[in-house]
């Protein structure tokens, strides 16, 4: 179990690392909020991709799955927003959004 456990931080440092690099190396980012929405985001993924999958199996209209697929992408990738921008809310804003 705790093997798992280092594994899963392990995996979990090296994705914040790379999204947050940039930002603390400028010091322009408070790494708390980077941290805070990139573990809102790992929380939510099952729920949003639930609902792709929901709306592929069980509705009709090609349209709704979709465009639920395209907002799970825009909320999955959301974090990488960090590279280019120290604006915690546009980032926040953007997953939000989607």
């Amino acid at each position: 179990m705790a093997a798992n456990q280092s594994w899963r931080k392990r995996n979990y440092l090296k994705v914040f690392n790379l999204i947050a690099s940039e930002r603390i190396k400028r010091q322009d980012a408070n790494p708390r909020k980077i941290h805070t929405h990139l573990l809102t985001i790992l929380a939510t993924i099952p729920l949003m991709w639930s609902f792709v999958f929901i709306s592929y199996f069980h509705v009709s209209e090609p349209l709704v799955w979709k465009l639920m697929f395209m907002t799970s992408m825009i909320h999955l990738l959301s974090p990488a927003l960090f590279l280019f921008s120290s604006n915690v809310l546009y980032v926040a804003g953007v997953s939000l959004f989607s």
